[in-house]
């Protein structure tokens, strides 16, 4: 009679997992899915409007047309309602602006860059950026008490000038 405690014991692990699961929300109801009706109702009334423009433009340019044509007796093609110039001049401003959006983008990702460099040398690796008066040019130092002299030959060493204030450097942050 083992079977009997083996199909209880059984049982109640079942329960035990099923309101385990319960607790940890695997049973719970699912969410109602969205309801989107109201947005393609109000994609599609403006699809609509958007088409009724359209139509209405064509329509006035073809009875302008036939207006046209009326009063004058022409009968072959018509010219476009956009003349080259307009066109050109239409490319031109097109041409101008993905030329200083191209420039923007290429000055945002030079300064990107540069951030995320300055952001290397000075957090992460403990630099500073010192100009060199003699040569002009950008050192990366180590930080320590903020500020260096430069000796006679261009060399730098931590602390302040004691001749004064002449050929003390503080960091420059490049901005």
């Amino acid at each position: 009679m083992l079977v009997r405690p083996i199909a209880f014991a059984f049982c109640l692990s079942l329960l035990a997992a099923s309101s385990a699961f319960a607790q940890w929300g695997y049973d719970a109801p699912m969410a109602p899915p969205m309801d989107m009706s109201a947005l393609i109702g109000r994609q599609v009334g403006l699809q609509a409007w958007g088409d009724q423009m359209v139509r209405d433009v064509a329509r006035k340019y073809y009875d302008d047309v036939q207006i046209f044509r009326q009063q004058t007796g022409y009968t072959g093609p018509m010219p476009s309602p956009v003349s080259t110039a307009q066109l050109q001049q239409s490319v031109r401003a097109l041409q101008g602006q993905y030329g200083r959006n191209n420039a923007a983008w290429h000055d945002q990702s030079r300064r990107t860059t540069a951030a995320m460099d300055r952001y290397a040398v000075e957090a992460i690796r403990g630099q500073g950026s010192f100009i060199n008066s003699m040569t002009g040019q950008t050192v990366v130092l180590p930080w320590g008490p903020n500020s260096y002299m430069q000796g006679s030959h261009g060399q730098f060493a931590p602390g302040a000038n004691p001749n004064g204030a002449s050929g003390m450097f503080v960091p420059s942050y490049g901005w």
